[in-house]
């Protein structure tokens, strides 16, 4: 099994209006979290974690979890799936942009 070493975001990550959102409305706060939560989801299986892990998350990263909360739904910089029960994010991977070829 390989093993991943390092965690890599598209180039138009910083530009796109969802995150450019959340740099005007949290600050380096909100983008050190969102960095932060991506490193931890980068290492749970198929990127997911449950919502309900969400207070237990806040602790780990050392924020609120209101704030926590708010990166996760109300930047669409994650999946959030709503057919699971309890609910779960994920990381978006995709491109918005439609550049990445595989």
């Amino acid at each position: 099994m390989i093993q991943k070493t390092h965690l890599g975001f598209h180039v138009t990550l910083l530009s796109r209006p969802n995150f450019i959102k959340l740099k005007r409305e949290l600050g380096h706060e909100g983008v050190g979290i969102y960095f932060a939560l991506c490193l931890k989801l980068s290492v749970q299986p198929d990127y997911k974690i449950t919502l309900k892990a969400i207070d237990d998350l806040a602790y780990d990263l050392r924020c609120d979890t209101q704030t926590l909360r708010s990166i996760v739904t109300d930047y669409n910089l994650f999946n959030v799936d709503p057919s699971f029960n309890p609910s779960f994010f994920k990381l978006c991977t995709e491109d918005p942009y439609g550049k990445i070829k595989n």
